[in-house]
């Protein structure tokens, strides 16, 4: 029995290596094993795998699922042991003086700046002793002014993250540990001191090119518009309000404040129908060449977040595959990119947006070609009516269950708010753009 008449994707999918290893790595989340690695008693089923004709049947699926699940079993297994050997525990006390990095500080006008260090080393009474860790830190804002790099040496008390207990309130162990973070630190003036940067020549033009950006968009926005026009341009979300951030998501509509497979695809689109009107200057693959290195560089101003990189992966991918006319299956090229992103970090299988993400996508290519195609009209219009309304159905169906067991909640005006953000948000992400580009420009800038 072929495996295509259930999934209408190729054989030796990604989707059985990815759901695979994602079971296997959870396994070993849970479970301890001190036994004989995964990977020698799969031997003989690769073996069989590779040997046989059922490669291309149920169980040939199952075999190579099962093949991968002992993989991640056994990545994950190493992984945790060499989180035991550095464990941060074994250095760490009160008052010790340990050196870490900025990978990320907010930029807002709160007294607390919120950050997350990545701690390099840690001195005791003999030695610096290096260090991998990440830490969620506030400083206050007498403590100086940092930013993005800079190399701090402190002595601030590190505790681990801990919930309050109360009934239904948010899981912040769970949130951060998808993050790889189990640990936070309150750092006042006197336990700080900055060193140096530790960002590279590149680095440091991407940040200074990140706050210039925001530094613009202040000039002419403020309050909960410049928190609103930031976070959709730029993915910084630290000027947003709690009542905000409320009202979107409870309309079903959070994705628009947070930089991902929506932008990302926005920003190709453009890429794409703008090089496209230059054939005699670029070829199409040129044309490609030029879009993803500018994709790349809008990730990079955005900060690299998890969800920008994998809608960037996976654009990538397709695009590619479509201009060099290979064959391929979106569902598939997506589980590659879930694949590629797990391998570099596992993590981010616990992560609510990774989750939300990749359910969305695997929704819109299950379910939109069914969706888009039970309603028919003349009207051009009316058809992409009919398509925003299909596209925003199939993703909520297949998010619907994260969503009530992550926030207890379902957006009862989700096909509302979403149709209407599908055609405005484009064209504000697109004037967004463009006001950074040539908001310089005297006249175009107030007509932006």
């Amino acid at each position: 029995m072929k495996i295509n008449q259930f999934l209408p994707i190729p054989q030796f999918t990604f989707v059985w290596i990815t759901i695979g290893f994602a079971v296997g790595f959870t396994i070993s989340e849970y479970i301890l094993f001190r036994s004989v690695p995964f990977s020698i008693l799969i031997l003989p089923l690769v073996f069989f795998f590779l040997k046989t004709s059922i490669r291309n049947s149920v169980l040939g699926q199952l075999l190579l699922l099962m093949i991968f699940m002992g993989l991640g079993v056994d990545y994950g297994r190493e992984r945790n042991v060499k989180l035991q050997l550095n464990n941060w525990e074994n250095y760490y006390y009160k008052g010790r003086v340990y050196e870490a990095e900025i990978d990320e500080i907010a930029i807002n006008d709160k007294e607390w700046k919120k950050c997350i260090l990545n701690a390099k080393s840690i001195y005791t009474e003999s030695q610096k002793i290096p260090q991998n860790i990440k830490i969620l830190a506030y400083v206050k804002v007498e403590s100086g002014v940092f930013e993005r790099g800079d190399v701090l040496r402190l002595n601030a008390e590190v505790i681990p993250i801990k919930n309050g207990g109360n009934p239904g309130e948010f899981d912040a162990v769970k949130y951060w540990k998808s993050k790889n973070i189990h640990s936070m630190c309150f750092v006042n003036p006197e336990e700080v001191y900055r060193m140096n940067s530790g960002l590279s020549e590149i680095e440091k033009y991407l940040v200074w090119l990140d706050r210039a950006l925001s530094e613009k968009l202040a000039l002419y926005f403020s309050g909960q518009e410049l928190g609103v026009i930031k976070a959709l341009v730029l993915g910084d979300k630290d000027q947003l309000d709690t009542e905000t951030t409320q009202s979107f998501s409870s309309a079903g509509a959070m994705h628009v404040l947070a930089v991902s497979g929506l932008h990302v695809g926005i920003v190709l689109n453009i890429l794409l129908y703008l090089l496209g009107k230059l054939p005699r200057l670029l070829s199409k693959y040129q044309a490609l060449f030029v879009a993803l290195t500018f994709l790349i560089l809008y990730a990079a101003i955005t900060g690299f977040s998890p969800s920008v990189c994998r809608a960037v992966l996976m654009f990538g991918l397709l695009s590619m595959a479509k201009v060099f006319q290979r064959h391929s299956q979106p569902l598939n090229v997506l589980f590659f990119s879930a694949f590629l992103l797990l391998i570099y970090e596992p993590n981010y299988l616990f992560d609510i947006g990774f989750q939300l993400s990749y359910a969305a996508m695997i929704g819109i290519f299950l379910f939109y070609p069914i969706f888009s195609k039970l309603v028919f009209v003349k009207s051009n219009f009316g058809m992409k009516l009919i398509q925003a309304t299909a596209l925003g159905l199939s993703a909520t169906i297949s998010t619907f269950p994260l969503t009530l067991f992550y926030f207890h909640q379902f957006p009862n005006y989700f096909l509302i708010s979403n149709l209407l953000l599908l055609f405005t948000a484009e064209f504000v992400l697109i004037l967004g753009i463009a006001f950074l580009a040539c908001g310089s420009i005297p006249g175009i800038k107030w007509l932006l």
